[in-house]
């Protein structure tokens, strides 16, 4: 009934690497990213205690977004994002 929505949502041939590191109660995400035919979704932060920042990157189509954290306060993107999001490097403090 309703197969143009089944069809939308349809995602073919997805490839992409993702790096986590797990350790002491951190969780750093210096990169992950996933493509298809019609989606792209990415990833970079840090989340431990004290901090929790990162950006989240998507595409559907030509439409494009970038999600920012920085000390839990979002903000949200629609220009210049995949630069934004290349440049983007999760602070890691030692």
């Amino acid at each position: 009934k309703h197969g143009w929505l089944s069809k939308l949502l349809t995602i073919e041939d997805i490839q992409g690497t993702a790096n986590i590191n797990i350790e002491q109660g951190e969780i750093v995400i210096p990169y992950a990213f996933f493509s298809s035919d019609k989606v792209d979704l990415g990833a970079k932060g840090i989340i431990n205690e004290e901090n929790n920042n990162g950006v989240f990157y998507v595409r559907f189509k030509k439409l494009k977004g970038l999600l920012k954290i920085e000390n839990g306060k979002r903000n949200f993107d629609i220009i210049g994002v995949k630069k934004q999001f290349d440049e983007y490097s999760p602070i890691v403090v030692e």
